[in-house]
């Protein structure tokens, strides 16, 4: 009798510590950032609009928007104690305010999103930031596996003189040593061209040049060699090798860590670093220039046309690789609108003469 009398003012005992614990209020919070994330002592408990049951009490809330544009140093925020009563609905309509992030924000924003672009964007607003370490340690945590040439090569450019830095360039320096190099003779001239095996594809690392009655001098440069028409191109083929498609300068750009987006985009606005990488003359970087031997010069105030052989829209794809590096010449002079990459463009088949590389069949 007294094990029954116990057990039943046990289980009334417990109904009413669960009774006194009840999340028996609740909070709506509304904003006029949509789907900012709600916080309330520290944790994430869920986007606005955002109606949740709570235990009465006090709370530290939290309503922040991030500003994902990398380019924009700022995001939004609301910040306040809020005491909750019991059997109630409490609202917050959160009128979230502007600020600017600073170096320890910037960083704290970084480390939360973890991706590539936020840690560049770091180095690139405080380059001698406070935890310029701590984001090189974390870009080189998720490039050290690739074999992303691109990816290196901007990372050392942002992080020169940095542990991280030099582990970058001692890594672009052990691709270079995977690319092989090797010669080919032409016997209609007996000219001999140097070449490089890049990914399985062995490319002329130099600029064909065999003349003929169709054929002319680049202007200004002579000594960069000759430039063809695009029929010409495709009918000097030495025996052996091809003009490149544009599918093959792709599989090139990307094995070299330009994006899959850029590679299949038209225009100016692809990788830099991917050009730099290829090109001889750039004035920044002259360690890394041309690192894997590929020799392409650059004309100083204009864009150097390479044919592919690959139609399109009744044109025919090219790439064009430009001589500037953000509005800057190598000779120190300034260019309005100038860029640095590797364009691909479409260009008329007649009367147009473009430097011309070949492709082992």
């Amino acid at each position: 009798m007294k094990q029954k009398k116990y057990l039943f003012l046990l289980i009334i005992f417990q109904l009413i510590f669960l009774s006194c614990n009840q999340k028996n209020s609740a909070l709506r919070i509304k904003a006029d950032q949509k789907d900012a994330e709600v916080y309330l002592n520290g944790k994430k408990v869920g986007n606005v609009p955002l109606d949740i049951m709570l235990s009465s009490g006090t709370y530290f809330v939290e309503v922040i928007k991030e500003n994902d544009d990398v380019e924009s140093y700022f995001h939004y925020y609301y910040k306040d104690n809020i005491t909750i009563a019991s059997d109630v609905v409490s609202t917050i309509k959160a009128d979230l305010q502007y600020e600017i992030i600073k170096d320890k924000d910037f960083w704290i924003k970084a480390n939360t999103i973890n991706k590539l672009s936020f840690y560049f964007d770091y180095l690139k607003k405080y380059p001698e930031g406070k935890y310029k370490e701590k984001v090189s340690n974390k870009i080189w945590d998720l490039i050290k596996e690739s074999n992303n040439m691109d990816k290196y090569f901007k990372f050392y450019r942002a992080s020169k003189n940095s542990k991280s830095g030099n582990k970058a360039l001692n890594k672009l320096i052990a691709i270079k040593a995977k690319i092989k190099k090797n010669t080919f003779i032409d016997k209609r001239n007996n000219k001999t061209y140097k070449t490089v095996i890049i990914n399985g594809q062995e490319w002329f690392a130099e600029n064909f040049n065999y003349s003929t009655d169709n054929t002319r001098y680049y202007p200004d440069h002579p000594e960069y060699g000759l430039v063809y028409t695009w029929k010409s191109a495709i009918k000097l083929a030495p025996n052996g090798w091809h003009l490149p498609s544009d599918a093959e300068w792709q599989q090139l750009e990307m094995y070299l860590g330009m994006s899959k987006t850029d590679a299949n985009s038209e225009g100016d606005d692809r990788s830099g670093y991917v050009a730099t990488i290829l090109t001889t003359d750039f004035y920044e970087e002259k360690e890394l220039n041309n690192i894997i031997g590929f020799n392409i010069m650059n004309d100083f105030y204009h864009s150097v046309r390479y044919w592919t052989s690959t139609p399109i829209r009744k044109e025919i794809y090219t790439r064009a690789f430009f001589s500037t590096y953000e509005g800057t010449h190598k000779d120190g002079s300034s260019c309005s609108g100038c860029a640095t990459g590797i364009g691909r463009y479409s260009e008329a088949i007649d009367n147009n003469y473009y430097f011309v590389r070949y492709v082992k069949d």
